[in-house]
């Protein structure tokens, strides 16, 4: 299930219904969106796997130039999306969403699509990570969610 409660931090085995609720959001985001966004992506830990993560979808919705992201506001908070705008990323605008202000289940990040190498790089381990690639043993080190069966494998 998704969502963790403001302040509270857990890591939870693959949901596999992870994938279909972002589909879902997804076609719910880009057709508030439209062509503003270049591309909507599932990333992070959630998007990969057999990976255990926080209980948290992480959406990247891309935009040219960056000054699009102000597009997307109005039509994220029609979806219940709030703007974070003290998230302290600059270039980086997130909003989040849950099943009340007290919990969060979504996270959108709209950036500047494909031009930070840090979004081509966390997209490349994504992927690595779905498929069983080399990164995936360093992935899930970083992200602190290293099973057994990477262990073995890293």
């Amino acid at each position: 299930m998704l969502g963790l409660k403001h302040g509270i931090n857990t890591i939870e085995d693959h949901d596999p219904e992870w994938s279909r609720a972002f589909l879902e959001e997804r076609a719910r985001i880009d057709a508030a969106i439209g062509t503003v966004a270049r591309g909507i992506e599932h990333y992070g830990s959630t998007a990969v796997d057999e990976l255990k993560a926080k209980p948290i979808l992480d959406i990247l919705v891309g935009v040219a130039p960056l000054e699009e992201w102000i597009s997307c506001k109005h039509p994220l908070e029609t979806l219940g999306y709030d703007y974070a705008d003290n998230a302290g990323v600059p270039g980086h605008h997130i909003f989040g969403r849950g099943r009340d202000r007290s919990e969060r289940t979504h996270l959108v990040h709209v950036d500047l699509v494909f031009a930070a190498s840090r979004i081509r790089r966390a997209s490349r381990q994504t992927s690595s990570a779905k498929s069983g690639g080399e990164t995936r043993p360093s992935f899930c080190r970083a992200r602190g969610t290293e099973t057994d069966h990477n262990r073995k494998r890293a």
